[in-house]
């Protein structure tokens, strides 16, 4: 053979993907790159699935959820970078799979009457074989508990419909857990928010308010009394504080004070000290017991003060 004569490479020829009554029929790694690259080339790929790499790990999920790959493609949504699927799809995932005896759903209006239309709520029974049958409600005053009432979006522009999807999820993620692979349902998901530090879901219901010491101050008595007028003896007895209450209420909270780090074997006044100097921890709770704490005692905080300053 001469230097002349050009070296032929001969490709293996690639395998066709046989097509069957629900489409094509994915048997290999291959075959799903190839469909998985052909899709993503279409505009029938859902917004932020456009990768060849992310179509083919819905199409895979959807494999184990029983689905064919393009109804996987346009049921399953990824929020807060955690893959749901619709409520439609999951719907009949579960009337699909042979264990659903009964599915019903219903909205239970309030009496006409002044302050009861929170109570407006939608109701999911559902039935699994051989076993009791499981009721999920939802209310318009649970929405307005975990501040979706009135949000805008669907709740504002379907709030019927969303009230009930809310109590079909819940029904069906209790009741039929395995069929739907403990995937979350995106109508209940994407009402969920993520915390910027840890990037964990939460529903907003679980939000704690933030604890300041003018929160553990007592109310102030808001009624308004004539200038001239003199206090009741009921209200100058419930105002009046002895020595010994008060020396009462500054030992229990010394010794809760303290109690708080006996186990570091250190004092209220030289843990704040350290705290302040960035030597040691404290919780927003301890921080504010102490301080308390020390306002009761004018000495500890002169001394605490100095201990600081040096």
């Amino acid at each position: 053979m001469s230097d002349e004569q050009a070296v032929q490479v001969v490709e293996p020829k690639r395998q066709s993907i046989a097509v069957g009554a629900r489409g094509l029929d994915l048997r290999s790694f291959e075959d799903m790159w190839r469909f998985a690259t052909a899709v993503s080339k279409t505009p029938f790929v859902p917004k932020g699935m456009e990768k060849p790499e992310t179509i083919m790990v819905a199409v895979q999920m959807g494999l184990e959820l029983g689905i064919s790959p393009m109804q996987a493609l346009q049921n399953i949504a990824v929020i807060n970078g955690k893959p749901s699927i619709y409520g439609d799809l999951a719907k009949g995932l579960v009337m699909a799979s042979g264990l659903c005896e009964s599915f019903k759903e219903w909205y239970e209006s309030p009496p006409r009457e002044k302050g009861a239309e929170d109570n407006r709520t939608a109701v999911c029974e559902v039935k699994r074989v051989g076993m009791e049958p499981l009721r999920r409600e939802f209310s318009i005053a649970d929405a307005k508990r975990a501040k979706l009432w009135g949000k805008a979006g669907p709740w504002t522009d379907y709030p019927a419909r969303m009230l009930r999807w809310r109590a079909v999820g819940w029904a069906i993620r209790d009741g039929f857990p395995d069929v739907i692979k403990g995937i979350g349902i995106r109508e209940e998901v994407e009402d969920w928010h993520t915390l910027p530090e840890t990037g964990t879901v939460m529903p907003e219901m679980l939000e704690q308010p933030t604890i300041t010491p003018e929160d553990l101050k007592p109310a102030e008595d808001q009624s308004v009394r004539p200038k001239d007028e003199p206090a009741t003896t009921a209200e100058t007895e419930a105002t009046e504080t002895t020595p010994a209450d008060t020396a009462v209420e500054v030992q229990n909270l010394h010794t809760e004070v303290t109690e708080l780090r006996t186990i570091k074997g250190i004092s209220p006044r030289e843990w704040l000290v350290k705290w302040k100097k960035g030597q040691a921890d404290m919780t927003p709770q301890e921080l504010v017991k102490t301080y308390i704490w020390l306002d009761s005692l004018p000495d500890k905080v002169e001394e605490t003060q100095d201990a600081i300053e040096d």
